[in-house]
């Protein structure tokens, strides 16, 4: 057995010299085609995406042949190529024990309950929950069903800073082997019981995953890329179950749960039974001129979260913006200390676990921290929330970065603009109305 390929699809130079001699040999090695056509139509095996005639051609010895230029970072594939696969067959029974030492409410009990049965129903589920409802936590006795019945699964999110949080809260509680696999990491040699990687690692598996859970398909690069969900149904095995865990779902998933392709499951609660802070809409000029000078709402309301000793979470919608905004606020408040991170800094994660351990004060973000990350006892301000790049789904889990410990389940969010766009409005409708829910809920809790 070649364990590098088990589950996945794989270039001959993607293997090494050894194993490249015991592919030929292996009965248990599958070829997979590269490029295939289906009703006249071309497209890439590995990816799914279709391809023009002469766009995707190029001239190799006297003739035309098709290569794929969308997933060309992974390893040319063309006609003549081919992909080595291995497949992921069942365990016997594993004995694998989960040691969380905490207790899920009684709502996300039923929520948990419900995700096991539609997986032994083999039923496709949608869970939409707030953010702060725990859903990573309902998740555990899905894992332990899928792995101790000899299965595997996967947990995937579409950015890498939330995979990586999510190993370290998984990593230790699961007594197996679990990988974390993302661009700049080693890839593994063989295949636990638990993978957590990003979606784009997906588009290397081929039937692998007993169940797929899917954290967070309502952001990008997810959302809107077909070669993405391509690269999902490609990974689940033929009989395998999905998750979509999201808290802003589209209308497209609300659609599949009416033709029953998707169970829906809710929880409009946080786990600690408070409810989601309500943005308040403030308006401020949020144009960083010459004249080095912080806009005069901006700089009032920082002053107050100063007085409070407030930790805030400034997102700002560019990174130039994040630049800009570090310079003025550390000549402007010299004794704070403030951070400034973004998709493109190297120290980002060193800089957000400092703002987890409390030694940075203030720290400036773009939408690269909107989700996957929790700091306790903040306030958050979004600076020129107006912006085309804060979508309403990407503001409800801005706004969910507050109030999400037990400890500290309060604060305050502030949306700064120049004019209240549809995105920020339709924010502060969906989570008014998800309180209003939950509010329900507790009501309910009390008369059991």
């Amino acid at each position: 057995m070649l364990k590098r390929l088990v589950g996945r699809k794989l270039l001959m130079k993607e293997l090494e010299e050894k194993e490249q001699l015991a592919v030929q040999h292996d009965e248990q090695v599958t070829i997979l085609p590269t490029i295939v056509m289906e009703n006249g139509r071309v497209r890439c095996f590995r990816c799914g995406h279709s391809l023009k005639k002469y766009a995707q051609q190029e001239l190799l010895v006297g003739r035309l042949r098709y290569y794929c230029r969308f997933c060309l970072r992974m390893g040319k594939i063309d006609e003549d190529s081919v992909l080595y696969h291995q497949p992921n067959e069942r365990t016997t029974l594993r004995e694998v024990a989960c040691v969380w030492q905490g207790q899920l409410t009684i709502f996300q009990q039923r929520l948990a309950q419900h995700l096991v049965i539609n997986y032994k129903k083999q039923q496709d589920s949608l869970v939409h929950a707030v953010t702060g409802a725990g859903k990573t936590e309902m998740l555990y006795p899905l894992i332990i069903e899928v792995v101790n019945q000899g299965g595997t699964i996967c947990l995937a999110a579409p950015r890498t800073d939330v995979c990586i949080e999510l190993y370290k809260r998984i990593e230790p509680l699961f007594t197996c082997a679990i990988c974390l696999i993302h661009g700049n990491s080693e890839k593994p040699f063989d295949m636990p019981p638990i993978v957590i990687c990003t979606t784009h690692q997906l588009l290397r598996y081929y039937q692998a995953f007993d169940c797929i859970v899917l954290d967070e398909v309502d952001a990008f690069p997810f959302q809107g890329n077909p070669s993405l969900s391509y690269a999902v149904e490609q990974a689940l095995k033929i009989d395998g179950q999905k998750v979509l865990l999201t808290a802003t779902p589209s209308q497209e998933q609300l659609q599949q749960v009416k033709q029953n392709k998707l169970l829906k499951e809710e929880l409009f609660l946080r786990y600690h039974g408070r409810p989601l802070p309500v943005p308040k809409l403030v308006y401020c000029s949020c144009n960083l001129n010459s004249r080095q000078k912080i806009p005069k709402t901006l700089h009032r309301l920082l002053l107050t979260q100063l007085s409070g000793a407030r930790r805030t979470l400034i997102f700002v919608p560019t990174i130039e913006i994040g630049k800009q905004l570090m310079v003025r606020l550390r000549h402007a408040f010299p004794s704070v200390k403030i951070a400034n991170v973004s998709s493109i800094d190297e120290e980002r994660h060193r800089k957000v676990e400092e703002m987890r351990q409390e030694t940075v004060d203030w720290l400036i973000t773009t939408t690269i921290l909107e989700r996957g990350v929790t700091f306790a006892n903040i306030d958050v301000i979004v600076f020129g929330a107006h912006h085309r790049i804060y979508k309403t789904s990407s503001l409800v889990q801005i706004a969910g970065r507050v109030g999400r410990k037990s400890e500290f389940p309060n604060g305050v969010v502030y949306f700064l603009h120049e004019g209240q766009s549809r995105a920020m409005k339709q924010c502060r409708k969906q989570i008014i109305k998800m309180n209003q829910i939950g509010v329900a809920l507790q009501d309910e809790l009390s008369k059991l």
